[in-house]
């Protein structure tokens, strides 16, 4: 019950996230620390999203699809923000295009075996995992922000990030030990 209610209260954060609207971009630039984080979780985000587009309707866990649901909308929202602040031309002393990746990284191959599989405890397995490894990735990637600094905006989105992750990623980790408690 616990997990359900944090997973309602993540996707509740999304739609009031929405109503009142991520920061818009700095007046003054991005920094490159910014620049590399918002270059690294836009495709990050996009690659979630495309991976749970493709198990829509399929996960049969009701824990599991409430979250599915809550990070889906979630990182819709933060994606019209990322994009936003990517098309945001000022960089404080570099090119947007010249600024370093600061240890930054694209997803990398992710665990997507299994997302093929008929709805069921197999599916769900594959999709508890996927998230793990994406999630841990987008927390990753916004600790490695914070550790960086740069603009306050961008980094009250990062903290956003990194502790949402960190909650998605514990949750997903008991959902798996439950579906691997039920299997036969």
């Amino acid at each position: 019950m616990l997990v359900v209610v944090l997973a309602v209260a993540l996707a509740g954060g999304a739609l009031v996230a929405s109503a009142v609207g991520w920061p818009a971009p700095p007046a003054d630039g991005l920094r490159p620390a910014d620049v590399a984080f918002v270059d690294a979780l836009v495709p990050e985000h996009e690659q979630t999203r495309s991976s749970l587009a493709s198990v829509a309707g399929r996960v049969t866990d009701p824990e599991l699809a409430v979250l599915v649901a809550a990070i889906g909308a979630t990182q819709a929202d933060e994606l019209t923000t990322l994009r936003a602040w990517r098309g945001t031309a000022a960089v404080t002393g570099v090119e947007a295009d010249d600024a370093p990746a600061h240890g930054h990284t694209a997803t990398t191959a992710e665990p997507t075996d299994g997302l093929d599989a008929p709805p069921g405890a197999d599916l769900d397995t594959a999709v508890a995992l996927l998230l793990v490894a994406q999630q841990q990735t987008a927390g990753e990637l916004a600790r490695t922000r914070l550790e960086e600094g740069g603009d306050d905006e961008v980094g009250a989105f990062a903290q956003r990030v990194a502790d949402s992750r960190t909650a998605q990623v514990a949750q997903l980790l008991r959902l798996l030990e439950r579906l691997d408690a039920r299997a036969p």
